[in-house]
């Protein structure tokens, strides 16, 4: 390929994909995934801790419901309206937006009043409402997501030179971020050290020290 476009092979001393298995097998030695990507990974780890996936899906429901339903929304804005809270719609998440999951957590926990207070008054959807516990877990990952998400947005920049600042994020993620803290709960530990060994093992081979 890089003969094809007339590019001097000596002078080519990575090339940056995504993490697909044929994109690094055809790059192989030379192959950097991108860094924005391998982080997007590591999160998506997090979900396999059984409370966090537990309460995602909770989430995920409660946000579809309020999407198909014209009423539910009316009756949101009522509350909203009352509790003197933004108009903000709820958002989901989806599978291919980095970020989304910690904006829908986000955008509950600031709607949150307002929806509970809604559900409370709705007996047909009152199990919808999500348990002390599951926002208590909602929580928590929004305090360890909004670092991968400010990351993100720092990465993604289009008018600044990144490659200079790939090897001090994750550093940073795996010295400081991911490290557990004495006033973590069950769930935040295992949900830091789930990202935190994807991201080891992805990054083998790397110096990032």
């Amino acid at each position: 390929m890089l003969n094809d476009w007339n590019i001097d092979t000596e002078k080519v001393v990575a090339v940056v994909t995504d993490n697909a298995r044929n994109m690094v097998n055809a790059i192989s030695e030379l192959n950097f995934p991108c860094i924005g990507h391998t982080l997007q990974l590591g999160v998506k780890k997090a979900f396999d801790v059984p409370q966090v996936h537990t309460t995602l899906a909770r989430v995920g429901r409660l946000v579809a419901h309020f999407h198909r339903s014209p009423k539910s929304m009316s009756k949101l804005r009522e509350k909203q309206k009352l509790l003197g809270l933004p108009e903000h719609q709820l958002t989901n998440d989806c599978i291919t937006r980095w970020g989304s999951t910690y904006e829908m957590l986000k955008r509950f926990l600031e709607q949150q009043q307002a929806i509970c207070a809604m559900l409370l008054e709705d007996g047909d959807n009152r199990s919808l409402k999500p348990s002390t516990d599951e926002i208590a877990t909602m929580e928590e990952l929004v305090e360890i997501l909004k670092h991968f998400y400010q990351a993100t947005e720092i990465l993604s920049g289009e008018l600044y030179p990144t490659i200079g600042v790939v090897f001090p994020i994750l550093n940073c993620f795996l010295t400081v971020l991911l490290a557990s803290d004495s006033n973590d709960k069950d769930m935040a530990k295992k949900t830091k050290e789930k990202i935190k060994q994807d991201l080891i093992t992805r990054c083998q081979g790397n110096e990032i020290e």
